[in-house]
């Protein structure tokens, strides 16, 4: 039996993780309420990859058996909080047409009036919800800082990044890492055919 994970409404009404790590807290307890102990078999495609290498953490720590990660097409990055807040503050240095820094700055606006809505428990209009929700995993994915995770980590890499992905988790796997490259882009390796491929891999 396979089990999906998903986050929250923005509707006012549910509280909103801000951080990998409290967001995988939030998963962690729904995942034991459905199955209190291990093992657990756990995957998860870009941003949903970095969730699940923290619930692996924080289910180790608990003293939990995990029987497989797998990461598919998962980033990670090395951006510590100070740069990320300094980064967060100005506009990409590529953009030098005035028209085009004010539409970033209102856009930057509008996502903050928005989570000061959620805040006083108002909810965000449904048309904006994704795009909402893709700016906060975007700035917890840049302040999450990887530690070492004791067990293995299998990725499902898009074509010509899989020596990327290895260089890069390898610093954090102590267990080691299996990368497994997919004929696929990194939006499409979960569509027919490549996910039939990563599903019969695991």
């Amino acid at each position: 039996m396979v089990f999906g994970l998903q986050p929250p409404p923005l509707d006012g009404k549910h509280r909103v993780a801000r951080t990998v790590e409290t967001m995988a807290a939030d998963y962690v307890t729904e995942i034991r309420r459905v199955q209190p102990h291990g093992p657990y078999f756990i995957a998860g495609h870009s941003f949903g990859g970095l969730i699940c290498f923290e619930i692996s953490q924080q289910l180790l720590q608990q003293g939990e058996h995990v029987g497989f990660l797998g990461l598919i097409d998962t980033g990670l990055r090395n951006v510590s909080i100070g740069q990320a807040s300094d980064a967060e503050k100005r506009p990409p240095r590529y953009i030098d047409e005035l028209f085009v820094k004010l539409r970033w700055i209102h856009q930057i606006v509008l996502k903050r009036m928005y989570n000061f809505s959620l805040k006083l428990g108002h909810p965000i209009p449904h048309d904006q919800r994704t795009a909402h929700y893709d700016w906060l995993c975007m700035k917890a994915a840049i302040k999450y800082a990887a530690k070492p995770y004791a067990g293995h980590v299998t990725i499902f890499s898009s074509a010509g990044n899989s020596e990327r992905h290895r260089e890069r988790w390898s610093t954090v796997a102590r267990g080691g890492v299996s990368v497994i490259e997919l004929p696929a882009t990194h939006d499409d390796i979960i569509l027919p055919p490549p996910q039939q491929t990563t599903g019969k891999t695991s």
